[in-house]
């Protein structure tokens, strides 16, 4: 049986989602200009595809506050699939805000590897299961914790690519800012 951990708020769940999007697209913007944002097409929403990343492809956009070695990945929610099985894009991009770090997962090889450790992982009591609320709504997710390096390692010797992305907080700053169109008359 997985465990159980505390119910998360929706709407903040969301609005940490947003601001994950919002720092993906600044790392990203820097080796890749041009970077198209789905946030208000709830047809690619529903496809689970957050941006499209030109040389790149479609990602999801994963955002996790806690300082960890492991990713979590949602497999389903309810009776319905999860992020993995749900999502039409390319890569699973899973950012960690408060270590500055950002990995580029191809999502085909992280569905790969968990369908062939899912036992494995059941037995090591990885999979999770989260309570989510909004206002009196209630839904179970249920996920699983994968260590970053053992995934990593797996997708490389499946021969795919992953990247590795950090940044400075001075880069952060600047991606807060707001850019203002000046009249020069």
């Amino acid at each position: 049986m997985p465990r159980k951990q505390k119910a998360h708020n929706f709407r903040t769940s969301l609005a940490k989602g947003a601001s994950g999007v919002m720092l993906a697209k600044m790392v990203l913007r820097s080796k890749f200009p041009v970077i198209e944002d789905f946030d208000k097409d709830m047809r690619m929403q529903k496809r689970g595809i957050d941006l499209y990343v030109e040389n790149l492809g479609y990602l999801e956009v994963k955002t996790d506050f806690h300082d960890t070695a492991n990713f979590f990945v949602e497999v389903s929610v309810g009776v319905k699939p999860g992020t993995l099985d749900r999502s039409c894009a390319d890569y699973l991009c899973c950012i960690f805000p408060t270590q500055r770090i950002m990995y580029i997962l191809p999502r085909a090889y992280v569905v790969k590897y968990l369908r062939d450790k899912w036992a494995w992982l059941k037995r090591k009591k990885k999979v999770r299961e989260i309570t989510s609320y909004q206002g009196r709504n209630t839904w179970t997710a249920k996920g699983v914790i994968i260590d970053k390096q053992q995934l990593i390692r797996a997708i490389r010797r499946m021969k795919g690519k992953v990247l590795e992305i950090t940044w400075e907080e001075s880069e952060e700053v600047l991606a807060r800012s707001q850019w203002v169109e000046v009249n020069s008359d």
